[in-house]
């Protein structure tokens, strides 16, 4: 080989490594933005859930038994849990469930207004939290 073509051969190495270590870092970054999209889509998802339960409760006066009864789930007192899948359907076991939706009514001292907090978790870090109220029914 002459001094020439080995300088060429070199040349174009060091060329391939760049391109390589460019495209390394084109795939890390397209792995990132794909995970911070699916992110986004999973909080979008959370924020409607979380909306329409808010106004099912609403339309209710804020009788859980009764939210429970159109979407799912169970009460227990003051709390409402509904276990949903990766596909935000409901599901009857927690252990089961991707994502958990959990109303808890809260005490008031304003009389005629009901308060209550609705939560969408995702392995015990919240994703969604409203707070809403409502103006109950005096008799």
């Amino acid at each position: 080989m002459t001094k020439k073509s080995v300088l060429q051969l070199m040349e174009l190495l060091i060329m391939v490594l760049v391109f390589a270590l460019s495209a390394c870092i084109c795939v890390r970054c397209f792995v990132h933005a794909d995970q911070l999209s699916r992110q986004q889509e999973q909080k979008t998802q959370a924020m409607l859930v979380a909306q329409n339960t808010a106004e099912l409760l609403k339309a209710e006066s804020g009788d859980l038994e009764k939210a429970a009864a159109q979407m799912g789930g169970s009460c227990q007192g003051n709390c409402w849990k509904l276990p949903m899948n990766e596909s935000w359907d409901a599901v009857n076991e927690e252990k089961s469930a991707e994502f958990l939706l959990l109303v808890t009514k809260l005490t008031t001292d304003e009389l005629p207004m009901g308060k209550a907090r609705v939560q969408v978790l995702r392995d015990d870090t919240v994703l969604v939290e409203l707070q809403i109220a409502w103006q109950e029914e005096t008799v």
